[in-house]
């Protein structure tokens, strides 16, 4: 993968491109708005409306589809210096909707984007993991690659008896120790801290804990 330029210590957002998916929710407006007022490039994603202002674009995309996460991402375009994927399923979210959500676009983001970066780049998947264990031993390879489809055959075989969040988290973690080394090979990191479980009050110190974790301005 041939990449020229770079993306900067990480503890600078002035000028750099920024992707932020799920950027209506409460952890994604406030990392959208923290990294506008450290003077980012960002560009926002989400299905629903984005009410923030200073943003370079912003884009109505439907998250539980692939092809328009693809067009979405393809009218953003390179470079992008960091990517935030802060998924928000719905307050009574169901089992198709936590497993694409929080598994099937974490993973299809992070193979689009990560093409378009730089070397210093950095990708974080936040509220993507929450509680993991093992994969479900019925899993097929198909929901391994993240296949939406196959996440709505799961759900539909599971029934109640499926735990959407576990194997999401299941799924991201296996993802990101298979992938953090070969990305940070290409000088891009692949982060994925612990879903905190938080209310719309609670997000500017979550977000907050997060930058700071990453060494950005807060």
């Amino acid at each position: 993968m041939t990449r020229t330029g770079s993306a900067g210590d990480g503890s600078d957002y002035v000028g750099r491109r920024i992707v932020v998916m799920g950027a209506a929710g409460a952890i994604g407006a406030e990392v959208t708005a923290a990294l506008v007022a450290a003077g980012g490039e960002v560009h926002a994603v989400d299905q629903h409306e984005i009410g923030l202002g200073g943003l370079a674009s912003r884009t109505a995309t439907n998250l539980y589809d692939p092809a328009e996460i693809a067009a979405a991402l393809g009218r953003i375009g390179a470079v992008v210096h960091h990517l935030f994927h802060c998924p928000e399923p719905p307050e009574h979210a169901s089992c198709v909707e936590l497993l694409q959500l929080r598994w099937c676009a974490f993973r299809e983001v992070t193979q689009r984007v990560a093409p378009l970066m730089v070397e210093r780049s950095t990708i974080v998947g936040l509220g993507s993991r929450g509680c993991t264990g093992a994969v479900d031993a019925r899993v097929t390879q198909a929901l391994r690659d993240g296949d939406f489809g196959a996440a709505r055959q799961w759900c539909d075989d599971s029934g109640e008896h499926g735990d959407a969040a576990q194997l999401a988290g299941s799924l991201v973690d296996g993802f990101v120790a298979d992938h953090a080394r070969l990305l940070a090979a290409d000088g891009i990191r692949l982060l994925c801290p612990p879903a905190e479980t938080v209310g719309p009050d609670d997000a500017p110190q979550a977000v907050a804990r997060v930058l700071v974790r990453l060494g950005a301005p807060n």
